[in-house]
């Protein structure tokens, strides 16, 4: 504690501006009332680390208020007391901002416990969850966070529910993708009425890459900002597959990696027309319509995201199938192209070179289920045609 601060105020100590910094401070407050004792609890942690008062020289401060008010010096009394001359100290020592900023960390810290056991219930659905996440970041991102240790079980949840339940990715990722991270993420996955799932290898890989370059609440590099970008991406989740079969009564696919590798090559070609003929439920077709009109006429690529798809030691690098399309006209026109692209992406969980190169790779019994990453294409209009000014591949060793 500061040798120069007094441990106990008099009325000659707490000026005029004492007191109206203190109300405003405590308006601010009482916007949150389950949360009152919380943020006193912080405001007080806080003045004690800082050297500004401690614990038991705010109560001995209380106690001596009471005695010269004549009142006597009950528990809930001194609690009231401190309570006061906790406000009165913070609202001296501190600015507007950092009120703001530990206001808002109180805040956090309720919406993340109450994430957290949400996160650790049973029979807990994801939208709930989403809905949980939304509410943590709508608040105030300021300068004040939950510590890593504090958040790191709840985001380890996240991704492997969301993203991907490989350990490999979990162990680089739960050190950079945020909850604020997910919700993101969460604005730009499109999700299947019936089926949960996950957004994909590839899509995994993009994201978390995105965000060691770029984190959101990390240190970023402004020049590198400049020439880094990644495409506008949505993602639709592997939920998307497993819903068209068993609507159009495929089950039997499930089964078409076991066969031999004769009957694999031979089968292909019957399966692939009758997925371009089997036919998406209607209330997924509304999603993909609404889905182009809200995205507008920009050429877009449907890329293949499956869950095993550029995992740690497996690329699948040209097994499945990726997908350009114009997207320009008008929307049934558009939806119909889109569809016919995504059912494409879709057979290719089925076709020899990605099944072959599994049980290569002793990959044949993993449930391998296919997402959708749908980006817009990088470019510019050169008078009919629309194309980047470059483009390459890069490879990593």
């Amino acid at each position: 504690m500061d040798q120069n601060a007094k441990a106990y105020f008099t009325m000659t100590d707490i000026c005029a501006a004492d007191l109206v910094r203190a109300y405003r401070l405590y308006d601010k407050m009482i916007r949150f009332p389950h949360l009152l004792g919380e943020i006193r609890k912080l405001f007080l942690s806080v003045l004690c680390k800082r050297g500004i008062v401690c614990t038991e020289s705010i109560r001995q401060d209380a106690i001596k208020q009471m005695e010269a008010l004549g009142e006597p010096a009950t528990e809930q009394a001194i609690g009231e007391v401190t309570g006061i001359l906790t406000d009165i100290y913070f609202a001296r020592h501190f600015t507007w901002e950092d009120i703001e900023n530990y206001i808002n960390l109180a805040r956090k810290r309720d919406s993340f416990q109450s994430l957290n056991k949400l996160m650790n219930s049973e029979g807990v659905t994801s939208s709930q969850i989403r809905e949980a996440i939304r509410e943590f970041c709508a608040i105030p991102k300021g300068s004040l966070y939950i510590s890593p240790g504090e958040s790191m079980g709840v985001r380890v949840g996240l991704v492997s529910r969301f993203i991907s339940d490989q350990l490999p990715f979990l162990g680089v990722a739960k050190n950079h993708i945020t909850i604020r991270d997910m919700d993101e993420l969460m604005g730009h996955i499109i999700w299947n009425p019936r089926r949960n799932g996950r957004i994909g290898g590839k899509s995994a890989g993009m994201f978390l890459a995105y965000k060691i370059i770029l984190p959101l609440l990390g240190q970023r590099d402004p020049e590198f900002e400049k020439y880094v970008r990644i495409p506008e991406s949505h993602y639709f989740t592997s939920g998307f597959l497993t819903d068209f079969l068993d609507s159009n009564n495929l089950f039997s696919l499930h089964s078409q990696k076991y066969k031999n590798r004769e009957t694999i090559e031979h089968e292909y070609g019957q399966i692939s027309e009758t997925i371009q003929r089997a036919t998406f439920p209607s209330d997924v077709i509304l999603q993909f319509r609404a889905f182009l009109e809200k995205l507008g006429e920009h050429p877009l690529i449907i890329r293949s995201s499956s869950l095993l798809e550029d995992n740690v030691g497996y690329t699948f690098s040209g097994k499945y199938d990726s997908v350009f399309i114009a997207n320009r006209g008008e929307i049934e026109i558009r939806l119909d192209e889109f569809t016919h692209a995504l059912k494409q992406v879709l057979t290719s969980v089925f076709s020899p070179r990605a099944i072959l190169y599994r049980l290569d790779h002793k990959l044949l019994d993993f449930d391998e289920r296919m997402s959708v990453l749908v980006q817009k294409v990088v470019g510019r209009q050169f008078n009919d045609y629309f194309f980047p000014t470059a483009a390459g591949v890069a490879f990593s060793y």
